[in-house]
């Protein structure tokens, strides 16, 4: 490719610093780094989404799925495309570490100097809430000859980019005293409640659950992950067959137990997800808090309808990656079953006590499956994808008895909810390929459709306005509505739906 002095900017790569950070110094420009180079697909298709919420509304049974390689094929990156990345990285003294076509793609590896200069950004070391990254602002910049081949550059900036969705259960003291009534549930005892379908372990299908290490200045992984002891205690004083469960490296990502309170959230997934599908095979992928590491299943957020911490803005969001239409986004609930008989609202226990996530997003537009839920639009008012989809019992103080670092102990969030719904659908998975040979893939379609009603219990009561100053923005009522979505789901209901 010959050197072009034309630049244009990235399509949606503008990053901020963050409020309250401090500028240190310019990043080390001798610091070897890697970046990950994502590419457009070699048959890219205008209606590509559509085809694939065409396939989503088709009845599991009738679905005709993708090999890995005819995906690989259909939806990869162009070998050319590739090359012209390979000629740009040796004009500007990057290496080429790997190449993924089925992922589209491109590892490169070269020093600060050499990545600044190659996309055009000036990285500094930054100080946020007691740790330094490095960190961009403003646009990354490409030739004009790699404009729509190169739609995503990863990993120059290395803060991190998400936050867990987990929260401990209070002591009932002062204020949260009333939040705490009801107590909590065993994750058998939640399945039970909610009608999930018995006779199933998962058997034969696998689990993936992605989570993100803590990072040093350096980029390598310094905390978040589960100690096997803790696993299995849980699992016997459960009564429940411990899950083959496996840890993965993606990017240097690693299992490191101990070092973060990241840990709760690791093992709360594992152990709920493992506690309702116990003949699943669960794969725990642990990969860095960057945009360089980052299934379906995924929690909308504990901090309401603000979605942010001290540094709110003072407008509602709705978290991502729930936002995105091909994600099942889980809600959370206050939980209370007093002789078997269900009680449950939205959660909401201030900012103290956290409240489920939901909202309307400003970048993703309203999927067709949502649009006689009468979603309302975003605050920008513009049309967009409504979040959660579905709910379940997330508060702390109705939380879930998980075992931790040596103790046991009652941990909430809607970080519960996306293993919970996980573990159903891997139950599920496992119905649908005894009876027709097929898994249920993405459902969130089939659940919005007018043939779904009796699937979820509905959740009419309250508002996930966290901080009170959004005026009860998003409140629960008949329907699906951004606080707890359709509801709560009827497990045995929700198998028959998908395994009809």
């Amino acid at each position: 490719m010959a050197s072009s002095t034309k630049r244009v900017a990235l399509v949606n790569s503008a990053r901020k610093l963050p409020k309250g950070a401090k500028l240190v110094g310019a990043a080390d420009p001798k610091q070897e780094i890697e970046i990950s180079v994502r590419l457009r697909a070699m048959r890219a298709q205008p209606a590509e989404d559509e085809s694939v919420m065409a396939l989503g509304a088709q009845p599991p049974r009738e679905r005709q799925y993708l090999s890995r390689a005819e995906f690989g094929e259909h939806m990869g990156a162009d070998p050319a495309d590739v090359a012209r990345i390979d000629d740009f990285a040796h004009h500007h003294e990057l290496n080429v570490k790997s190449v993924h076509l089925a992922s589209r793609t491109v590892k490169l590896t070269g020093t600060v100097k050499a990545m600044s200069a190659a996309f055009g950004v000036k990285l500094n070391k930054v100080r946020h809430e007691g740790a330094t990254y490095r960190m961009r602002k403003g646009s990354v910049q490409i030739p004009a000859e790699l404009e729509g081949i190169v739609v995503g550059v990863h990993g120059l900036d290395n803060r991190p980019v998400a936050q867990p969705h987990f929260r401990r259960k209070m002591a009932k003291t002062g204020a949260t005293a009333r939040a705490a009534q009801g107590g909590s549930f065993s994750v058998e005892q939640i399945a039970e409640l909610y009608n999930f379908p018995g006779g199933e372990t998962g058997a034969g299908q696998c689990i993936a659950i992605i989570e993100l290490n803590d990072i040093d200045q350096k980029g390598h992984p310094t905390g978040a992950g589960y100690k096997t002891s803790d696993l299995r205690t849980f699992f016997k004083k459960a009564g429940i067959p411990m899950p083959q469960i496996a840890p993965a490296s993606v990017d240097g990502g690693a299992n490191k137990p101990g070092h973060s309170e990241a840990d709760g959230e690791v093992v709360l997934d594992i152990e709920v997800a493992g506690a309702i599908a116990p003949g699943a095979r669960i794969v725990v992928y642990f990969a860095p808090n960057t945009t360089n590491g980052f299934t379906v299943c995924v929690a909308s957020g504990d901090n309401g309808s603000a979605d942010m911490g001290e540094d709110w803005d003072g407008k509602p969001h709705a978290d991502f990656p729930a936002s995105s239409p091909f994600a099942l986004a889980c809600g959370g609930t206050n939980l209370k079953a007093p002789n078997g008989h269900i009680q449950e609202v939205v959660w909401n226990g201030g900012t103290q006590g956290g409240a489920g996530g939901g909202g309307v997003s400003v970048v993703f537009p309203r999927p067709a499956y949502q649009a006689h839920a009468h979603v309302p639009k975003s605050p920008s008012h513009s049309v967009g994808r409504g979040v959660p989809d579905v709910a379940g019992d997330a508060d702390p103080a109705t939380g879930y008895q998980i075992f931790l670092n040596g103790v046991g102990t009652t941990i909430g969030g809607t970080s519960a909810v996306a293993p919970l719904m996980a573990g159903l659908i891997a139950r599920i998975n496992e119905a649908t390929t005894k009876k027709f040979g097929k898994t249920v893939g993405f459902i969130n379609p089939l659940i919005y459709a007018s043939h779904a009603q009796g699937v979820f219990r509905d959740i009419t009561v309250g508002n996930n306005d966290i901080t009170g100053d959004l005026h009860g923005m998003y409140k629960a009522g008949p329907g699906w509505d951004a606080c707890s979505g359709l509801g709560v789901p009827n497990g045995a209901a929700l198998q028959n739906l998908l395994a009809a």
